[in-house]
């Protein structure tokens, strides 16, 4: 084991792009169990390493021979953004909160919104989709059959983010309104991947899919955000 992990070190990286410059999965995909209702393939998501995976993703049928290929931005900030207090910046940086047991990323905030509003409604957690910890490291309440149902019961409500809090008084708000209110503030660093699939042909086996991941281009775009001051501001 000491010699294998010594002659394939992690993380790999790749050092070049295009086709076949990455790497290659051949996945078997199981027979759908009787009953359920679902498509065979998988979901691919590709996203940042310290993500909870909360997009959908991409889906892939069986018997697919895919290309899948991937290119990013990265976004930072300048000295000047970070040396600003909260209250001043419209973004968090990962030292500014703890979401999910590590650095605030705006994805593992909205998870950790939704897991409150499922503790809420239902009193538990689906222990197979969230980390089931609170701020004391306590492990918080799984979901069993009669939770599950609950859940299932309030599935509309958990899956629409309402974009944000309404600002009008009681009287006047729409309560047909169904969704969660969530405050989450950007990133202000972050590290976003945008992959795009192309189907050549059919895999050799009708059970199986493969698929060809790598970077499109040799670069990305660095974008940096600063303070800019208006004419009032020097006033």
């Amino acid at each position: 084991m000491t010699a294998y992990a010594t002659l394939t070190p992690r993380p790999r990286r790749a050092a070049n792009h295009g086709p076949w410059s990455g790497l290659r999965f051949t996945i078997e995909v199981p027979e759908i169990p009787p009953g359920v209702h679902a498509k065979r393939g998988v979901h691919l998501i590709i996203t940042d390493p310290s993500n909870h995976p909360f997009e959908s993703g991409i889906f892939i049928p069986i018997n697919t021979l895919g290309d899948v290929s991937i290119w990013g931005d990265a976004i930072q900030t300048s000295a000047r953004v970070s040396e600003l207090s909260r209250t001043k910046r419209t973004c968090l940086f990962a030292w500014d909160e703890t979401k999910l047991s590590r650095g605030y990323l705006r994805e593992n905030c909205k998870v950790h919104c939704i897991q409150d509003a499922m503790l809420t409604h239902c009193g538990c957690v689906p222990h197979f989709l969230f980390y089931i910890l609170d701020e004391e490291k306590e492990h918080l309440p799984a979901c069993n059959v009669e939770g599950m149902l609950c859940l299932a019961k309030h599935r509309d409500y958990f899956n629409n983010f309402l974009p944000e809090r309404p600002r009008q008084a009681e009287s006047e708000l729409r309560h047909d309104e169904v969704g969660i209110y969530c405050d989450c503030p950007d990133n202000c660093k972050s590290q976003n991947y945008i992959s795009k699939l192309v189907i050549s042909k059919d895999a050799q086996s009708p059970s199986q899919l493969v698929l060809d991941i790598h970077y499109e281009t040799p670069h990305c775009i660095l974008y940096e955000t600063d303070i800019i001051f208006g004419f009032l501001d020097a006033l």
